[in-house]
């Protein structure tokens, strides 16, 4: 089955969330991934050049478990009054070959 045309405004239906942010998909294998914008109800990734349907072709609201990899450093932390934390994360280049060397 193909991939049926959607136009942005039908596919977003809560506001977005521009990221273009560098991230390592991890589901059959690892791969290089950019998680391009997100919403209180998804994500839109853009994936490389494999088959990232294993196989299958496009099934329409397949269900997946997809474990996301960001590298990130620790810019600052604040002490909270609760003894907790607020922390703040600045996002690491990272690819796929550092990942798997982990």
């Amino acid at each position: 089955m193909e991939p049926k045309q959607i136009s942005d405004d039908e596919r977003r239906r809560k506001p977005r969330y521009i990221l273009n942010l560098p991230a390592i998909m991890n589901g059959d294998g690892t791969h290089d991934v950019e998680m391009v914008d997100i919403s209180s109800t998804g994500m839109q990734i853009r994936s490389g050049k494999y088959d990232i349907f294993k196989g299958s072709g496009f099934v329409p609201d397949k269900k997946e478990q997809l474990k996301m990899h960001f590298s990130v450093r620790l810019a600052w932390a604040e002490p909270q009054p609760d003894g907790g934390f607020l922390t703040g994360w600045k996002f690491e280049m990272e690819s796929q070959e550092d990942y798997n060397s982990d």
